[in-house]
């Protein structure tokens, strides 16, 4: 079945595109000559209630001075989380953004940012964050591809300040950014067993390291919305130096890969999304990774049918198909594949041994960004819900 997987992903790919091609070529198509007296002569439809509740939500950040609920944003597995938030945004585009937040899981957020406005003609920005944010109860499996449901739990706190800069020329979006990070792990208060005593030598164990934490990336972007798209490509490559400051030797590389396609059928009424996504760490000499910062598949974004951080270690991959149409103004629905795998060495992270899910989700969203995510997912280990705020 697993050496087969490579064939299935073809398959159902195609199968995309070919019910996409059919469901354009049954809508009757309008001719020209309609299309134009529509577009001249229809008044703009007025949004609902519902419609106007969605925009709001998936407003950018930074549009308008004044307080808000910030959904969120915290760290992957905190469950739903909300909090306020407070955004002070001059008449030149510059921006002073606070929030904080809390979960059903007791997960907590703090931070403050602050953005200049754009510079030139490629819109230059600077920016500085600080950031705090505790995370009490996180699940570790068995490192590597091949591993069975045992899990050993610990906690999390991340204390960071940044700082940024990143401009768009063309189609280009490149970014860079300096700071320091702190972590502090320990033992969870949960029933489950703590990790040490499941997992005894997993690389930093309770490790308190301190990082200076540099990182430049380049994308080529060509989508008609960042967290909403209906066509367009994304190429993107992200590269992290992570330089332990303390006593220990836990410093390393990291590289993120990341192709995005959307192809629209019958009138954008349909699209196609293929995703894939690499992710590659490299030690320094004599050092090692983490555990915490390792590559992870498994939750609301990457390998939706499995439990969150279900599968981790030093390089993973990650592929995606979606059918999407919008079933309503500021509803799509959708049914997606997923495919993935984690591998200790980049030779291990080929198309054999995939681990694979379906499933069907609806997004609520606005002109180019969503605002709320439902879906249900299964895996070989059972069905997964998914709810997740933004894309």
């Amino acid at each position: 079945m697993r050496s087969s997987t490579g064939r299935v992903s073809s398959i159902f790919v195609a199968a995309l595109i070919v019910a996409g091609s059919a469901a354009a070529q049954e809508r009757p198509q309008p001719s020209d000559e309609q299309r134009q007296r529509e577009n001249v002569t229809a008044p703009p439809e007025e949004p609902g209630w519902f419609e106007r509740r969605i925009r709001s939500l998936s407003k950018p950040s930074g549009s308008r001075t004044g307080f808000f609920v910030a959904f969120g944003g915290i760290k992957t597995g905190s469950g739903v989380a909300l909090g306020p938030g407070f955004r002070l945004v001059s008449p030149s585009g510059a921006m002073l953004e606070s929030k904080a937040g809390y979960s059903v899981r007791n997960f907590k957020l703090a931070q403050v940012a602050v953005t200049s406005r754009p510079l030139g003609p490629h819109a230059l920005t600077f920016g500085a964050r600080a950031r705090w944010q505790d995370a009490p109860l996180l699940p570790v499996h068995a490192l590597g591809n091949v591993s069975d449901r045992t899990r050993g739990d610990y906690a999390e706190r991340k204390t960071e300040a940044s700082i940024n800069a990143s401009m768009d020329p063309w189609r280009l979006r490149l970014d860079a950014s300096a700071g320091f990070e702190r972590f502090d792990t320990g033992p969870s208060h949960s029933r489950n067993p703590p990790l040490d005593a499941v997992f005894p030598n997993i690389p930093g164990l309770y490790a308190n390291p301190d990082y200076l934490h540099g990182a430049a990336g380049l994308a080529f972007d060509t989508r008609d919305g960042e967290s909403y798209a209906r066509r367009g490509s994304r190429l993107g490559v992200s590269l992290h130096r992570y330089h332990q400051q303390n006593a220990g030797s836990l410093s390393f590389d990291r590289a993120d890969l990341e192709g995005e396609r959307y192809l629209p059928f019958d009138r954008l009424h349909a699209v196609v999304f293929l995703g894939a996504r690499a992710s590659f760490t490299s030690p320094r000499p004599g050092n090692g990774v983490p555990f915490f910062l390792m590559p992870t598949l498994g939750g609301g974004s990457a390998l939706r049918g499995y439990s969150n951080y279900r599968f981790r270690d030093r390089h993973a991959l990650l592929l995606t198909g979606e059918y999407r149409w919008l079933a309503g103004r500021s509803i799509d629905v959708a049914v997606f594949y997923d495919a993935g795998k984690v591998a200790a060495t980049r030779a291990g992270l080929n198309l054999r041994g995939l681990h694979r899910d379906v499933g069907v989700g609806v997004r609520l969203h606005g002109a180019k960004t969503t605002a709320l995510r439902l879906e249900v997912a299964r895996g070989t280990e059972g069905l997964r819900v998914v709810l997740a705020f933004g894309k």
